[in-house]
């Protein structure tokens, strides 16, 4: 399915902030998608739990899209 402008403000808007715990990592939850950024080892990490999507993102083969950006550049589009 795909989400009209409307849909993706509310969804932004309704974005949560889990800080960091005694057992977990600091995370943006947002339509179900979990985003934790993180410090190991001296490096920056992000890393995206895609288990929870909300149905209404997920195509009809399984998957999630997903861009990728660093600064300007998209190093991964699927």
């Amino acid at each position: 399915m795909t989400i009209n402008n409307s849909r993706a403000t509310e969804l932004n808007h309704a974005a949560r902030f889990h800080p960091a715990s005694q057992d977990a990592l600091p995370c943006i939850e947002i339509a179900g998608v979990q985003v934790y950024a993180y410090i190991r080892d001296g490096r920056v990490c992000v890393s995206v739990d895609l288990e929870t999507t909300d149905a209404e993102l997920v195509r009809p083969d399984g998957t999630v899209p997903l861009t990728v950006d660093v600064g300007v550049d998209t190093v991964f589009k699927g």
